[in-house]
């Protein structure tokens, strides 16, 4: 008998008080807790890339098709939008630039070499703007391109039409 209380004595004075015990598994959950929060940051910040990504790629493959025609002499395109891409909304703005004309006639000096003089009133040149919009949260997230083109048809009957040559 006393034996086996020396034994349970021993048993007991070895192991883990319920104190003990108690403080270990609040310390795993708080570690969980963190673990679990920076977890669920990571995959929210991964979609977030993921979708700024795909909505950027989205907008240099719309910015290549409008620019390869003009590369051939195409004019400017038109603008169109908004369109609906998956969970994308894609708008194009295609706005002609005007060429600034001289104020006095002292400015004349600054003023683009033989436009002023053509008394050309619409720009053969234009920007072209793509902008890609997606709902993220609460608000919305967007994306955009911008290029500027040359309307070479434009200019050819601007510059036929006041007698000049038809290089820009």
């Amino acid at each position: 008998m006393r034996a086996e209380r020396e034994a349970r004595r021993r048993c007991l004075a070895g192991g883990f008080s319920l104190l003990e015990v108690l403080a270990a598994v609040a310390i795993l959950g708080i570690l969980y807790m963190v673990l679990a929060t920076v977890t669920i940051e990571g995959l929210r910040s991964e979609g977030q890339s993921d979708r700024r990504l795909r909505a950027s790629l989205l907008a240099d493959l719309r910015l290549a098709e409008l620019e390869a025609p003009m590369e051939v002499g195409a004019p400017c395109p038109e603008p169109y939008g908004p369109d609906e891409i998956d969970e994308f909304e894609v708008e194009v703005e295609v706005v002609p630039l005007d060429i600034p004309q001289p104020q006095h006639e002292g400015d004349v000096a600054n003023a683009p070499a033989g436009l002023s003089t053509l008394g050309i009133e619409q720009s053969p040149l234009c920007r072209i703007r793509v902008e890609v919009r997606w709902p993220e949260g609460a608000g919305e997230r967007s994306v955009s391109r911008t290029t500027y083109g040359f309307d070479q048809t434009a200019w050819e009957a601007l510059a036929s039409s006041a007698g000049v040559g038809a290089g820009p």
